[in-house]
């Protein structure tokens, strides 16, 4: 089993890519981690 997190303040309750920063790195997505430090250092940002 493999556990991903979202670096996210705020609770998600589903995915909308028309929400999604068309400019980030990869483009349009929601992006994902399996490292918590780096989902816990994206929600402080």
């Amino acid at each position: 089993m493999m556990t991903l997190y979202h670096g996210s303040n705020m609770k998600i309750a589903g995915i909308d890519l028309f929400l999604c920063n068309p400019y980030k790195d990869f483009g349009q997505a929601f992006y994902l981690t399996e490292d918590t430090n780096q989902a816990m250092d994206v929600a402080k940002a």
